[in-house]
């Protein structure tokens, strides 16, 4: 596995004051090696059925470990973000690493709320932890929609801010909507940086993720509702004779209902959306 010190380096200075060094360490993990991103890729291939001749766009891409696993997989993914050492990072890693693409033209410097690409472009938007970084979620979900084609799968994942659980970030207890006045008051009180919070942390809830895509007009899934509905896209056997016995008990449909009415709940921790542009 190759190690990039310079970017633990980049890591530790922005995040000093906000992660511990554990959190760091994950970090690192996560968005700059391959492994969470290889399995957020099966677990897409599965619900949406992307295929290597579709275009998927990675809002939020960070340092491009998602979509440089898609450019090895053969699939034409892009990837948008705000910070230019991580755009600068990912184009030079693909670079290195995938033969026969130009990193100037799969990255993309720019903002969600306002790419500036074409209409249309897209069969797959992704935005992994982006939407409670920006100071207008809606506007990044509006601009999903006006760059995917019809059919196309709007799918993110974010913090509920709603929720009872520790704050994403700085890893310590945290009040549902906690309001900023404390909130910084109560980080100055743990030595942390507070300027994370007033200028990269813009509080979302799951219904108001939810309410918006349907609003700006998505059509909303449920993946395991979708797996329930399609059996072909469910890998595993036993989950199969699972929904199997459970169609012969009749008891499929409150299972269903169950599904959705997590899927709606407004305290649950995280927020995991996949949403259809209709055709």
């Amino acid at each position: 596995m190759v190690e990039y010190p310079d970017v633990k380096q980049y890591i530790r200075q922005e995040y000093e004051g906000i992660f511990s060094e554990a959190m760091m360490e994950r970090h690192y993990q996560y968005y700059v090696e391959l492994e969470l991103s290889q399995k957020q890729l099966v677990n897409l291939q599965v619900l949406s059925g992307l295929k290597s001749r579709d275009r998927l766009l990675d809002l939020g891409c960070g340092f491009g470990s998602f979509v440089l696993v898609c450019r090895q997989a053969g699939i034409a993914a892009d990837g948008l973000d705000i910070a230019p050492y991580q755009i600068n990072f990912a184009r030079e890693r693909l670079g290195t690493l995938v033969a026969n693409c130009e990193p100037n033209q799969v990255y993309h410097l720019g903002d969600a709320q306002a790419t500036g690409l074409p209409d249309a472009s897209y069969d797959v938007i992704t935005a992994w932890n982006l939407l409670e970084h920006v100071p207008n979620y809606r506007q990044v979900i509006a601009e999903a929609y006006r760059l995917l084609k019809p059919g196309g799968l709007f799918v993110g994942v974010a913090p509920n801010y709603l929720a009872f659980r520790r704050e994403a970030h700085y890893q310590v207890p945290w009040l549902p909507l906690f309001p900023r006045p404390l909130a910084r008051a109560y980080l100055r009180k743990l030595g942390r940086r507070t300027d994370f919070l007033d200028n990269s942390l813009y509080y979302l809830t799951n219904w108001g993720a939810l309410r918006a895509l349907k609003r700006r007009g998505f059509q909303l899934l449920h993946p395991q509702l979708l797996k329930f509905e399609h059996p072909e896209l469910i890998v595993s056997a036993r989950i199969k004779n699972g929904v199997q016995t459970l169609e012969r008990w009749h008891l499929l449909p409150l299972v269903k209902l169950a599904f959705r009415l997590h899927l709606w709940n407004p305290l649950r921790h995280g927020i995991y959306f996949a949403a259809r542009k209709p055709l």
